[in-house]
């Protein structure tokens, strides 16, 4: 099963911060999780980190459209669950496109 979300933000202090906390009925395990911002600003290699409840499960560096992708599955509970992406440097003020795709199955 598949959970995508799209994203457009404003980068604001050189960064952009996309949360979304979608509501698990029953335990799952996550096969997959790809992130892709996209911008069209000069500034190269930026700077990404994945968080899950507020833990890191994601990092490192990537061009603008590249995919960035988990390489280990893991376990999310029952319940409310947070998942934010980070992503820097940007100049300020700039739009940015994106979106997150988990794919997961039931336990």
């Amino acid at each position: 099963m598949k959970f995508t979300r799209e994203f457009s933000l404003t980068a604001k202090n050189g960064q952009i911060r996309y949360s979304t906390g979608p509501i698990v009925p029953f335990p799952v395990r996550v096969k997959s999780l790809k992130v892709v911002v996209d911008d069209q600003s000069k500034i190269e290699g930026k700077q990404f980190q994945v968080l899950y409840n507020g833990t890191e499960i994601l990092s490192g560096a990537s061009r603008p459209g590249e995919e960035m992708e988990l390489d280990e599955p893991f376990r999310i509970s029952i319940g409310k669950q947070i998942f934010s992406v980070v992503a820097k440097p940007f100049e300020d003020g700039t739009s940015i496109n994106g979106h997150v795709e988990i794919r997961y199955s039931i336990f």
